[in-house]
């Protein structure tokens, strides 16, 4: 459970999210190009990294691909983060066959 969003918290768009959970630990949330032509959504922490996404979808060729995190501040301070993307499968990129995400996640006073 997130307690912070270390990242920007201004209502800009940004490409990689970084959350604080009770403990102080650090994980991110951001585009990983493993070399093979598809992008993915990864998490990183101390303990372990890896992709979120399967290698059978991508972001797009490059990184940060559609990935896309805003982040903003009610007046009460309380911060959320409004998550979208787009996943293409990648057997089809010739005549693409996509689908658009977008999600609001708040933190919990």
């Amino acid at each position: 459970n997130a307690v912070d969003i270390t990242s920007t918290c201004n209502g800009a768009p940004f490409t990689n999210l970084t959350i604080r959970d009770q403990n102080g630990n650090s994980s991110g949330f951001s585009c990983f190009n493993p070399g093979n032509g598809v992008t993915q959504i990864a998490s990183a922490s101390a303990s372990t990294a890896g992709p979120l996404t399967s290698s059978e979808v991508t972001l797009g060729s490059t990184c940060p691909g559609t990935l896309t995190f805003i982040c903003t501040t009610s007046p009460s301070g309380r911060k959320s983060v409004s998550i979208s993307f787009t996943l293409s499968h990648v057997e089809s990129l010739t005549n693409p066959v996509s689908v658009d995400f977008t999600s609001t996640v708040a933190l919990r006073n």
